[in-house]
């Protein structure tokens, strides 16, 4: 549960800037919440909305000036405002609807709200165990065979990444010493807000590009595939397009 300062700027927020289309959405600290700063998620009941929750990450955000809590909060609710008022017709996540919102609030209100937050630095202290595989994606952009987690969780089958892993690596992960996890080098481009909120998302990939299932002889530059349908994006859309694709496997939560 949220502590009621928080609740009361909830509330707040809600009445200012949202019209009061809130008063059903919840509001918690998330402990274990430890990649994103903080996230909105909600269950369908047929082809509505039963629940919709925003969650906080107490981890990171204790550790950040106030000012972080209220952009990720204000962040969270046009998220959940969206939710409430468009139903499941809102597959567009940051895209032009989240935006007019929340250039209308930084203005209103003073804040900073933003797309993506750049706690780097917090995010990575919460990944203290580290693996390393000793297959040929040692030597393959972005990662280089590292994964990081905050959870002790070695790599298997139940990531979504692991077949395509075994078929086009066959490595082993190994766990890393935190004295050398620590001196290495790890490659780290993005702070995927996925519905495993304790873990990383790994591609092996080569910087390969794939359509549907066929790989192109060539990479081309500037151009990734999601590790969650394949489709190929550019880079810098692939946070985006992510949030998008990823948004109906919230109802699980």
């Amino acid at each position: 549960m949220a502590d009621p300062k928080v609740l009361s700027l909830f509330n707040e927020f809600n009445k200012k800037y949202f019209w009061g289309k809130l008063d059903k959405v919840k509001v918690t600290w998330s402990p274990r919440m430890t990649l994103c700063a903080g996230k909105t998620a909600y269950k369908v009941r047929g082809r509505s909305f039963s629940s919709c929750t925003i969650r906080l990450s107490q981890p990171l955000l204790t550790q950040r000036p106030h000012s972080d809590t209220v952009n990720t909060l204000l962040h969270e609710m046009i998220h959940a405002y969206l939710h409430v008022t468009q139903g499941l017709n809102y597959r567009d996540s940051h895209g032009p609807e989240f935006r007019k919102h929340m250039k209308r609030i930084n203005i209103l209100h003073g804040s900073k709200i933003t797309i993506y937050h750049n706690f780097h630095r917090e995010v990575n202290k919460f990944r203290i165990h580290v693996y390393r595989c000793d297959g040929p994606c040692v030597s393959r952009r972005p990662f280089y065979g590292v994964l990081r987690r905050a959870i002790e969780r070695p790599p298997g089958p139940t990531d979504r990444w692991w077949q395509r892993h075994a078929k086009e690596c066959g490595g082993t992960f190994h766990k890393i010493e935190v004295v050398l996890a620590a001196e290495m080098k790890l490659h780290l481009q993005y702070c995927i807000d996925s519905d495993d909120e304790d873990d990383e998302s790994f591609d092996d990939r080569n910087n390969k590009v794939s359509e549907g299932r066929d790989f192109e002889d060539k990479p081309r530059p500037g151009i990734v595939s999601c590790p969650s349908c394949m489709e190929r994006v550019r880079e810098e859309q692939i946070q985006e397009h992510l949030d998008q694709c990823l948004t109906f496997l919230a109802e699980e939560f």
